[in-house]
């Protein structure tokens, strides 16, 4: 079994959430939870414990709008009260910034019943990292009270008199409360996602997501409490040019660590970017020939609300007649041979694949999310069970359709319908 590092992003935007029409469900919907359930069914117990994991979802809310999955997960579980020293820290950065009576708003011990370790930590990351950070924050954040205008005597008389009536009336306005406390960070919770994506042993990926409790299949249940983590940040834009460079820099960055590994990325889109020309062949060429590179194979999972596509089946070339963001995946995706894979032409029951001069893409669409299970047992066999395909289709009955070059091959048996069945072994016993 080939040892794998394995890439994961996921669309998380506004227009994904709309896409996918009835897809969608009243309580958080199918596809929503899905995201969890494609890191799951890639990092599942059947593949070797010496594969590693990263997961970047695209389409957060504010920030750089690109959000480790993995490490917001697991960071959301840390309930550690900051420190005095992180709070001393936060309350002088904010009032450098303008909130010069912070402290009179916000007593220390309050602020800390709401900010964990974790929290804070994020909150002084971001200030140090971005330095109009602090400003944004304030103005956005809090209270108009906790303010003055950050100018000169003279704009401060002539701006800001609301701010010193704020200042003089201290004694009839109210302390904030926890719950204060956690509307401003909710307020603020986009501007701090964590979007360097960082690699996980799939162990400990799993531990992440399944809770640490050993169960086979992750859970509707507990799908819907890893949402509700995740959905303050989410629903946004879609970046995907950058979600792909980031991507791409990380298999980069870390190529020496992993050089003894297969390289998969598995990209989840409606396929529409918002940072970039979603018809610029150019500027998606270049995206794949650098994935290609570093060694990566790209299987581009489309996601679409069409009931006319082919859920199961695989396409040498692209169609005319899709739509952009169709087609942005699949010039993305890589290209496998039947050369160089030997027989994974052919997949298990009752998946079609067209090829031109032997080859053909590894691009799928899906318009339901119980396909998203079979593009990931695509994804993990073509890139971690490359070796043990052609003893799997010598052993296993095939329901396959072959390409149009071999179609004149006498059909073994007919299933209802219009697909036939053809000897699996026909080009290569």
């Amino acid at each position: 079994m080939a040892k794998a590092l394995i890439g994961i992003l996921l669309d998380v935007s506004d227009s994904m959430r709309d896409n996918v029409g009835s897809g969608v469900d009243e309580d958080g919907g199918p596809w929503a939870l899905s995201i969890f359930e494609v890191i799951d069914n890639l990092i599942k117990h059947d593949v070797s414990p010496d594969n590693s994991v990263f997961a970047l979802a695209f389409g957060a809310r504010g920030g750089d709008q690109l959000l480790d999955i993995l490490t917001c997960l697991q960071s959301s579980k840390c309930d550690q009260k900051a420190t005095d020293d992180q709070i001393e820290k936060i309350f002088r950065i904010l009032e450098g910034a303008g909130a010069k009576y912070i402290r009179k708003w916000a007593r220390r011990e309050v602020v800390q019943g709401v900010f964990t370790r974790h929290k804070a930590s994020l909150f002084l990351e971001k200030a140090e990292s971005d330095e109009d950070f602090p400003k944004t924050f304030v103005q956005m954040c809090l209270p108009p009270k906790c303010r003055v205008f950050p100018g000169g005597a003279l704009e401060a008389q002539l701006l800001t008199g609301a701010e010193h009536a704020c200042a003089s009336v201290w004694s009839s306005i109210r302390e904030a409360t926890e719950e204060d406390i956690q509307g401003a960070l909710t307020k603020a919770q986009p501007l701090l996602v964590s979007f360097k994506p960082r690699i996980f042993n799939v162990k400990e990926a799993s531990d992440v997501l399944h809770g640490y409790i050993d169960e086979g299949e992750l859970s509707k249940e507990r799908s819907r409490e890893l949402l509700q983590r995740v959905e303050p940040y989410i629903y946004g834009a879609t970046p995907l040019y950058q979600a792909i460079r980031t991507a791409t820099k990380c298999f980069e960055k870390h190529a020496s660590t992993f050089q003894s590994h297969k390289k998969l990325l598995f990209v989840l889109s409606d396929g529409v970017p918002t940072d970039g020309g979603k018809n610029d062949s150019a500027a998606i060429k270049k995206a794949a020939t650098r994935l290609e590179n570093a060694g990566v194979t790209v299987v581009g999972c489309f996601v679409t609300e069409s009931k006319t596509i082919q859920p199961r089946q695989m396409f040498s070339k692209m169609n005319t007649n899709w739509d952009s963001g169709s087609k942005f995946l699949f010039s993305l995706s890589s290209t496998i041979t039947t050369q160089s894979i030997p027989r994974t032409m052919f997949v298990k029951r009752e998946w079609s694949i067209d090829f031109e001069n032997n080859e053909t893409r590894l691009f799928l669409q899906v318009n339901h999310p119980d396909h998203l299970g079979d593009a990931c047992d695509l994804a993990r066999d073509v890139v971690c069970y490359q070796e043990a395909l052609s003893d799997l289709l010598a052993n296993v009955d095939l329901d396959i359709y072959i390409n149009r070059s071999v179609r004149d091959y006498e059909a073994q048996k007919e299933q209802k319908g219009n697909t036939c069945y053809a000897h699996a072994s026909a080009t290569d016993r």
